[in-house]
């Protein structure tokens, strides 16, 4: 009797501590899985777009960027393909990029614009690498270092790219005054009125005559005097 009442209370003590074991599993405080140790990284992109002479409505401030994986099976943003991800930004606007990396390595990426050439639009043609560090911390979670890198080289605080659309004016110069194009040289100009001149040759042709006619005189005066 003592034996079977052993037994029965060694066989309650199994089944309470397999009951306890089961409860753990499956509590949600408990349990233990590999998203916990995730680590998610946000990489923020910025476009700023400057207007140069020109009004905000009437400009198309949009601009296409595309981010590569530079490492086989990197993470990607949601939406990637074939380990490309295209997105675009409008005006002064900021994107970020989000990635979960689930053990450590470092991954890279290339960042640039694709927004083709436009007339009037000057576009940035940077190109950023990005390398994601991922270190492996205590308790097994997972600790993500971002360095950001431009084409020389240097590190970046920011990933921004500038573009702008400028519209060309010719200034006024003050003090300015209107300047006749073709030929300058100065010439006169007839306007048909001859009168000044039709009295000029008139007067001209009485004093003429008068000269003559004393002339005549005093010729026909010294002629009879001599006689």
């Amino acid at each position: 009797m003592i034996r079977n009442k052993d037994h029965r209370i060694a066989r309650a003590s199994l089944m309470y501590m397999l009951a306890l074991l089961f409860a753990f599993i499956l509590s949600p405080g408990s349990t233990v899985s590999a998203q916990e140790t995730d680590a998610d990284v946000r990489l923020p992109v910025m476009q700023r777009f400057t207007l140069k002479n020109a009004q905000q409505d009437s400009v198309d401030k949009k601009g296409t960027y595309e981010m590569t994986a530079l490492d086989f099976d990197n993470p990607m943003p949601e939406g990637s393909t074939d380990g490309r991800y295209t997105f675009s930004l409008k005006g002064d606007k900021q994107a970020e990029l989000a990635m979960t990396y689930d053990h450590g390595g470092v991954y890279r990426y290339q960042l640039r614009q694709t927004t083709k050439d436009a007339e009037r639009y000057t576009y940035d043609r940077a190109v950023y690498i990005v390398s994601v560090y991922i270190n492996n911390g205590e308790n097994g979670q997972l600790i993500p270092q971002v360095i950001v890198e431009n084409e020389q080289k240097e590190k970046c605080e920011d990933i921004l790219f500038e573009n702008t659309y400028t519209v060309k004016t010719v200034p006024a110069t003050p003090g300015t005054s209107y300047q006749p194009t073709g030929n300058t040289d100065r010439t006169l100009v007839n306007t048909g009125d001859t009168t000044n001149v039709a009295i000029w040759i008139t007067m001209l042709l009485i004093a003429f005559g008068g000269i003559v006619a004393i002339l005549l005189l005093q010729r026909k005066s010294a002629h009879e005097t001599k006689n």
